[in-house]
């Protein structure tokens, strides 16, 4: 299928054609040796193209080890090394991530795919120094390193995208009506980082309408819940306007509340600095009251990564030190995780199970894991939202799936996404939010102006609501136009 001439920044050149997974594969290069993998998703009836999905790809020629930056940069960073006797090498492939187009929007969605890879690479090149790299663009570099890679196109397709999503196209979800009268409607995947601004009220509103549909989409969202906005969701909303809606139905969500301590902080994934941020002990230059201390604990979680359990491992190893000069600071280390124990009891105590977040049996349609988090300290919110999204992207990762599955609803965004982000559990969330779409793993978040956000979080968005007034929204799905809407009443209570 001759795709070339509706594809900007070519010309293309196709060098690779085949079927995977029963769907039409396409891999093009252009001048400059960026890739791009294109998946067609046919209607089988007529065989006409229904929509593709693009991948776009960046690829860097790397003396050195390139593992530690792909690492850092995250959010679909792929390393590969040819190793013949007579050739070696080792590439960074940076890519888009996979992009559901419309035959007819495939020129705006590669731009936008063109563009984030060049945000990605940028960041890249920036930080390469740090790892003892050189990186060169593999259209600057000797013809031989992409004659080598591209002889096993089949390799690249595979690779990138681990296993063909069970399903190319999302349902659509009615997000509300639009001033004609028709229904406003939106694939399920368009809401996958969605930023919605308005009154706390408004985005409420908005928040629960976005878990209903991901919920009828066959989606789990799990909430962290700050004040019991999303407590009665269980029950069907009593207020519907049915003149409105004739064809939807008010209905109750399968919920379910956690609290802290039925779900938990795992301590495996907080570094000294997360840890220290938990504990209230602040790293300073120079000597400060409860420094050793402080550092017995950051060698514990340095040396013992993958092994702690519960806060009182923490005691156990503490226990070992021999020296009597340090047992004052031992003493006092255990105090803190004592006291920290007994404030917070059972929140930093296990790993988060899974499947009681997500729940297995849940296969047409999706539930709600509501963490209730109703007058538990920020800092402490904040370690959970980081553990709980972590968790979840560490067990998707492992399962090397990229399908839409999980979204993480933050309602009130400016706390934990703030414009200008200070602590290193803010930096954290951000982080693992970004390498959540690596796995499928969506958020929502919320805030009463964009400019309260993290700009990148705002610019990353594939779906931006704005209240205009009273029901009234503005909504910009990425790759689409911009366009107002009257959302639609809740379904849940």
């Amino acid at each position: 299928m001759a795709m070339e001439a509706k594809m900007n920044h070519g010309p293309w050149r196709e060098i690779f054609y085949g079927e995977w997974s029963g769907y039409e594969v396409h891999l093009y290069e252009n001048p400059d040796k960026y890739a791009a993998v294109l998946v067609f998703e046919k209607d089988q009836k007529t065989n006409q193209t229904k929509g593709v999905l693009i991948l776009l790809n960046k690829i860097f020629v790397c003396e050195g080890d390139p593992s530690g930056l792909a690492s850092s940069v995250g959010s679909f960073a792929l390393v590969m090394e040819k190793f013949y006797p007579t050739f070696k090498a080792k590439y960074l492939i940076l890519s888009s991530g996979p992009r559901y187009s419309k035959p007819d929007l495939i020129t705006s969605t590669l731009d936008e795919a063109f563009e984030e890879v060049e945000k990605r690479s940028d960041d890249a090149m920036a930080k390469s120094k740090n790892f003892g790299l050189n990186m060169v663009e593999l259209g600057r570099a000797p013809e031989e390193y992409a004659a080598q890679l591209f002889q096993e196109p089949t390799i690249l397709p595979g690779l990138i995208f681990r296993e063909m999503p069970e399903k190319i196209t999302e349902s659509k979800v009615i997000i509300g009506k639009r001033p004609d009268g028709t229904k406003a409607e939106e694939s399920v995947r368009s809401f996958l980082s969605t930023v919605v601004t308005g009154s706390d009220a408004q985005r409420i509103d908005a928040l629960q309408v976005i878990t209903e549909n991901a919920v009828l989409g066959g989606m789990t969202s799990i909430i962290f819940d700050d004040d019991d906005s999303f407590a009665n969701m269980s029950v069907p909303n009593k207020k519907f306007a049915y003149a409105d809606f004739p064809d939807l139905q008010p209905i109750g969500m399968p919920l379910k509340t956690l609290h802290p301590g039925e779900t938990t902080i795992d301590l495996n994934y907080l570094n000294k600095d997360l840890f220290r941020e938990v504990i209230r002990v602040e790293e300073k230059p120079g000597d400060y009251s409860g420094k050793e201390s402080a550092e017995m604990l950051d060698n514990i979680l340095n040396n013992e990564r993958g092994k702690i359990r519960k806060l009182d491992d923490f005691e156990q190893l503490l226990l070992k030190t021999k020296e009597e000069e340090k047992m004052f600071h031992v003493y006092r280390a255990i105090r803190w995780v004592r006291l920290l124990s007994r404030v917070f009891p059972g929140y930093l105590d296990g790993r988060i199970k899974i499947d009681e977040l997500v729940q297995p049996y849940m296969k047409t349609s999706g539930s709600i894991s509501r963490i209730d988090l109703k007058g538990v300290p920020l800092h402490i919110k904040k370690a959970f939202i980081y553990s709980v999204m972590r968790s979840l992207f560490e067990e998707y990762a492992s399962q090397k799936i990229v399908r839409s599955k999980v979204m993480g609803i933050i309602p009130y965004g400016e706390k934990y996404l703030p414009k200008n982000p200070k602590k290193k559990l803010d930096f954290a969330i951000v982080d693992i939010l970004m390498r959540c779409a690596e796995v499928g793993i969506g958020f929502a978040t919320s805030a009463e102006h964009e400019v309260d956000l993290l700009p990148e979080i705002v610019d990353r968005a594939s779906m931006r609501i704005t209240f205009i007034k009273d029901n009234e929204i503005a909504l910009k799905e990425r790759s689409g136009k911009p366009y107002r809407a009257a959302i639609r009443p809740r379904l849940s209570a």
